[in-house]
């Protein structure tokens, strides 16, 4: 399989397959009691032992995937994703708490979206500016890291785990802990799939990647939270950006004016229909 001409044929793919998706949910600087968040990576990448020395930080799209010839692996690609979690005011109540990703093709390799990936913690630090799948968390090894949790697949659409409150407690609580996560196939089969990444194509001319202005279909941390009574969204803060960002600016763009999440108040009886939010189904 000729995985450069797959490639282009699954960003065409994805970049249509997203075009009625929300990308820049509204958001209120105000909102308390029952809060719906959105967190949008502040960079993400991917490593190919086909190419194990390059580094692909600025790409538009994630992939999870593993080609052969019969009896003999040819090549693995894996992903990494980090994310800046919030402090939130004490006495907030986590209520739930799931991570997704937007799958942008439809069986792009020729095999069935049937199946599984592994998301998992990376567990050491790691730079996406100079990661590589030969110098890069895993040390040019593929693993699935320990513990991983299961996402199941969608076409043109979210796929994501289960809820993963308790871990994401501990990552805004204990910030040393938060490594980023690695994405896999689960499947011990040839697959190559593909998401949008941080970078992603959905837009239009110097609009097209995701910016401060809009989370595009990047991957996501979703949190429902309680906020405690006096408290709204305003008293919720984000760590500076890490050199190693790949978020594009606006042109007045202030570091402390990024949309990292969409905020809803209380009154609905779930997460909003509209961000398509699949709670590991």
């Amino acid at each position: 399989m000729n995985y450069r001409a797959l490639f282009l044929t699954l960003l065409v793919a994805g970049f249509f397959g997203g075009c009625n998706m929300i990308t820049n949910p509204v958001s209120s600087n105000d909102a308390s009691g029952t809060v719906y968040m959105w967190i949008a990576p502040y960079t993400d990448t991917k490593v190919s032992s086909e190419n194990p020395d390059m580094n692909y930080k600025n790409s538009a799209d994630l992939t999870a995937g593993r080609a052969d010839i019969p009896g003999f692996v040819t090549n693995y690609q894996v992903s990494y994703i980090k994310f800046l979690m919030p402090f939130l005011p004490e006495g907030t109540e986590i209520q739930e708490s799931y991570f997704e990703v937007y799958h942008s093709g439809t069986t792009e390799d020729g095999t069935t979206d049937d199946v599984y990936l592994n998301l998992s913690e990376v567990g050491v630090k790691w730079n996406a500016d100079s990661v590589t799948w030969k110098h890069g968390p895993d040390n040019g090894t593929y693993t699935s890291g320990l513990s991983p949790m299961k996402i199941k697949l969608h076409s043109k659409d979210w796929s994501g785990t289960t809820d993963i409150t308790p871990l994401v407690k501990r990552l805004i609580s204990d910030t040393a802990s938060n490594t980023g996560f690695r994405l896999t196939l689960a499947d011990n089969q040839n697959f190559y799939k593909s998401f949008y990444s941080n970078n992603d194509w959905h837009g239009n001319g110097s609009d097209a990647h995701r910016s401060d202005s809009t989370l595009g279909l990047a991957p996501r941390i979703l949190i429902k939270i309680v906020l405690p009574a006096g408290k709204t969204t305003k008293d919720i803060y984000y760590p500076s950006l890490p050199p190693d960002t790949d978020i594009k600016l606006g042109r007045f763009t202030m570091t402390r004016g990024f949309i990292w999440m969409a905020n809803y108040m209380s009154g609905t009886p779930d997460w909003p229909s509209n961000w398509g939010v699949k709670k590991g189904l």
